[in-house]
Parts: structure tokens; C-alpha cells; sequence
């Protein structure tokens, strides 16, 4: 696999743990759970009261879409070795290994300036293009 195919795949699979675009099928099911001193456990109260202000589940799933792009934004850059210390105590790298021998064939690099190209929806990030709603000048 090249470098560039790697890259992607990678990506592609990161990508995969984010909200889709217009899911709200996941605050459905958690509005349906109750909350639980578990990790995450108010997610349901968070939700609910979301809902009961008014907040659109859509805009619910544009803003957990968001933050989830930020983190996995953050994570890249970290992968890449960007590390917020003058005196970082540890080192690392991305690799793509031969699945067979082990051998490392290449460094994958420059993750988090890829992030953008990746997404799945094909918009990097922007707002919806929907005739519904203009974000813009929706006040929640």
C-alpha cells in the first residue's frame, strides 16, 4: 500500500467513529436511556434538556460533529509529534508496517493538514448547504 493510500485509510477509519451529517437517529436512542453516574452517564439528561429548550436535533448532530472533528483534529496533530511541552519526555511516529514481515515501510506524516480532505460528507466541515435552515442566522 502506498503512502498516500495508507494516509487515507486511516483517516477513513477515524472518520468512522464521527456523527454523520444528519444522524440524530444516536440522541434518539440516548434521550431513550436513563441517566447513570457511568462514564458519560448524563448524556441523556444533557440531551433532554437540549431538546426541551428547543435546541434541533440536527443542530444537536452538527454540534457533536464539530467537537468530535476537533478532537480528531487534535489527535493527528499530536500523532504527527506536535507536542504543547519545551521538554517533551516522549517521542513518537506513525508508521505503516508490512502486515506480514513487520517491516516498516514508510512514516505517515502531516495527519492533521488531511483531516479536512477526508470527511466522509465531502464538505470539510461546513456548515449544511440546507434549504430548510440557514445556520447563519439561527439563533438557538
Amino acid at each position: 500500500m502506498s503512502k498516500k493510500k495508507a494516509i487515507k485509510e486511516i483517516l477513513k477509519q477515524f472518520w468512522n467513529g464521527v456523527v454523520k451529517e444528519s444522524d440524530v437517529q444516536w440522541i434518539t436512542k440516548e434521550l431513550d436511556c436513563k441517566p447513570n453516574f457511568g462514564p458519560c452517564g448524563d448524556l441523556p439528561a444533557i440531551l433532554n434538556e437540549m431538546v426541551n429548550k428547543g435546541v434541533d436535533k440536527r443542530q444537536i448532530a452538527r454540534f457533536a460533529r464539530i467537537m468530535q472533528y476537533q478532537t480528531l483534529f487534535q489527535i493527528c496533530y499530536v500523532l504527527n509529534g506536535n507536542l504543547e511541552s519545551d521538554n517533551p519526555a516522549v517521542s513518537w511516529g506513525l508508521v505503516e508496517i508490512e502486515p506480514k514481515t513487520g517491516q516498516i515501510l514508510s512514516e505517515l506524516s502531516n495527519l492533521d493538514e488531511q483531516v479536512l480532505q477526508a470527511d466522509p460528507e465531502d464538505n470539510e466541515m461546513r456548515p449544511p448547504n440546507d434549504n430548510d435552515e440557514d445556520y447563519s442566522v439561527r439563533i438557538i
